[in-house]
C-alpha cells in the first residue's frame, strides 16, 4: 500500500562530476552518481569518455541533467574572496552547496530541495482535501507517519531550519483541515497541539551527521 502523499519519486538520473583539491566526507546512497577529481583536466577527460562507455552497454547519459562543476574547500574560499559562490547541485532530494562551518572552514552543506519541499506540502493539502470526510483520527495518524518519514530522511547536517519549517507548516495545514471539518465547532490551537502531542506528532528529532 502506498502511503506517500505525492505518489512521486525523489530519484532521477543525475550525474555530477566534481573536481577539487581534496577528497573527504560522506555521500548518501549512490542511486545518483557523483565523481570527484583532484584536477580539472582529469575531470574533463572522464566527462568526455563517460557517454562513450555508457553506449557500450546500451545506456545513454542525460546531458541535460549532468554537469561538471568546480568543488572543494579551497575553491569555495577563493570564490568567496572574489565575491562569488560555487555552483550548487541537486542530489537525492537535497541542494548541495559550499558554506562556512562555525570554525570558519569551508565545507559541503545540504538543504532540502525547495521544489520538493513545496511539492510535498502540496501533496499533504491534496491528501487532506480528498479525505475531508474520512475518519479524523485515521487521517491524522497517516499524516504523522508521513511527517516522521520525511524527518527521518531529511534530518541531516545543516538542514535543521528546513525540517522545522516542514513540521510547522504541515501542522498548520492539518489545523485548517480540522477546523474546516468542524464547521462552527472550531478547535483552538492549544487544544489542537495537545491532541497532536498525544498522537505522537514529532516535535524533537535527532540529526544524522554527514561528516
Amino acid at each position: 500500500m502506498d502511503h506517500r502523499l505525492d505518489n512521486g519519486s525523489c530519484m532521477s538520473g543525475d550525474v555530477h562530476v566534481q573536481f577539487c583539491e581534496q577528497r573527504w566526507g560522506k555521500f548518501l546512497a549512490l542511486t545518483h552518481l557523483i565523481f570527484a577529481f583532484e584536477s580539472k583536466s582529469d575531470a574533463e577527460k572522464f566527462y568526455n569518455v563517460l557517454p562513450k562507455r555508457f553506449m557500450k552497454y546500451g545506456l545513454t547519459l542525460n546531458m541535460k541533467k549532468s554537469q561538471m562543476i568546480q568543488s572543494g574547500s579551497r575553491a569555495a574560499a577563493k570564490a568567496d574572496q572574489q565575491g562569488k559562490r560555487l555552483p550548487t547541485y541537486q542530489f537525492l532530494g537535497f541542494t548541495c552547496y559550499w558554506g562556512k562551518a562555525r570554525s570558519g572552514f569551508w565545507r559541503l552543506k545540504y538543504t532540502s530541495r525547495a521544489d520538493r519541499f513545496t511539492a510535498k506540502l502540496k501533496g499533504l493539502r491534496d491528501y487532506l482535501w480528498n479525505h475531508r470526510n474520512a475518519e479524523a483520527q485515521d487521517v491524522m495518524k497517516q499524516v504523522i507517519r508521513v511527517v516522521k518519514g520525511w524527518i527521518n530522511y531529511h534530518a541531516i547536517s545543516d538542514n535543521n531550519r528546513r525540517v522545522k519549517a516542514f513540521t510547522l507548516v504541515a501542522k498548520r495545514i492539518m489545523f485548517k483541515w480540522f477546523n474546516y471539518r468542524g464547521g462552527r465547532r472550531r478547535m483552538n490551537w492549544e487544544k489542537y497541539t495537545k491532541m497532536l502531542k498525544y498522537e505522537g506528532y514529532p516535535e524533537k528529532w535527532s540529526f544524522q551527521s554527514m561528516f
